[in-house]
């Protein structure tokens, strides 16, 4: 299975996030607060980003799920991608989450993201 997703944007670059990206990745949590808010009904809790690396559901392992990584050219996290293959079935892949930092949001990044997953 290809890990990588190819960006057609400039100074862009992605990789997997793994645990010790937990602290970076709990800050695009919090300034993406007005997600949280939306779809849960409360601010981002003190856990946000260890959850979001471990969480898979049922019957699934932690191992098979792609917590991608957006960075910016500076180097800092701008988007995350979780996804999940072969769920909820065969040859089937699951976008857990997409969340793009509000103060990239409306360049084209979300759209990039996708279109990199699809292929």
């Amino acid at each position: 299975m290809n890990r990588e997703l190819e960006l057609n944007l400039l100074n862009h670059s992605s990789r997997i996030l793994a645990h010790e990206d937990v602290e970076i990745l709990q800050s695009l949590l919090e300034r993406c607060e007005d997600f949280n808010v939306l779809v849960e009904g409360q601010p981002v809790s003190k856990e946000a980003a260890r959850e979001e690396l471990l969480d898979v559901p049922p019957g699934r392992k932690t191992d098979e799920k792609l917590v991608y990584g957006i960075f910016n050219d500076g180097q800092e996290l701008v988007a995350v991608l979780d996804a999940l293959p072969d769920y909820p079935e065969k040859s089937v892949w699951w976008i857990g989450l997409l969340l793009i930092d509000p103060a990239v949001r409306a360049q084209g990044l979300g759209k990039a993201l996708v279109d990199s997953f699809i292929k």
